[in-house]
């Protein structure tokens, strides 16, 4: 059965070869290189992350609550798949988020995708909403691909997990 689990130092390998396999598209990690010093540095300024584990105890995905502020009480909420394992990742990730809004601070989550990624937010239908729309974001695969915005409030989730 699939799980998640706190990610800890142990877990930055599985990241840094993640974020190599589906260069660029985690845009964090991506868009300055992959360079592993600056993936510390990254790392560093994540306040919260999941590992997301499969049957076999191998991580297949990974998450993060990071940007963090306490003045606005907004957070950046990623997550990405091993290729092949977006299915098993999406049915963690309802949990995941209500763990976010459970564990921190947050009034408001925002999730960023390019617009042909795979759909992650799949069993929480409904419950994200669209924000912006930055067209032309990237050229990947030699094409430019637009980049989506959802929001998610505290109280959208509440409301959304009451049903």
């Amino acid at each position: 059965m699939t799980s998640w689990r706190l990610a800890n130092a142990a877990d930055i390998p599985f990241v840094y070869d993640l974020v190599a396999a589906i260069d660029p598209r985690w845009w964090r990690f991506s868009r300055h290189g992959l360079d592993p010093r600056r993936l510390l540095g990254v790392v560093e300024s994540v306040a919260a992350a999941a590992a997301i584990i499969a049957d076999d105890a191998r991580p297949i995905g990974f998450s993060i609550l990071a940007d963090v502020s306490g003045t606005s009480a907004v957070g950046a909420f990623e997550v990405f798949a091993v290729p092949g394992h977006e299915d098993e990742v999406a049915s963690m990730v309802p949990d995941i988020v209500g763990a976010a809004f459970g564990g921190a601070p947050v009034r408001k989550l925002f999730y960023e995708r390019f617009d042909d990624d795979p759909d992650l937010m799949v069993h929480m239908s409904g419950a994200w909403q669209h924000e912006v729309t930055l067209p032309g974001f990237a050229l990947i695969g030699g094409r430019y691909v637009d980049r989506q915005i959802l929001g998610l409030s505290r109280d959208q989730h509440d409301r959304w997990s009451e049903r």
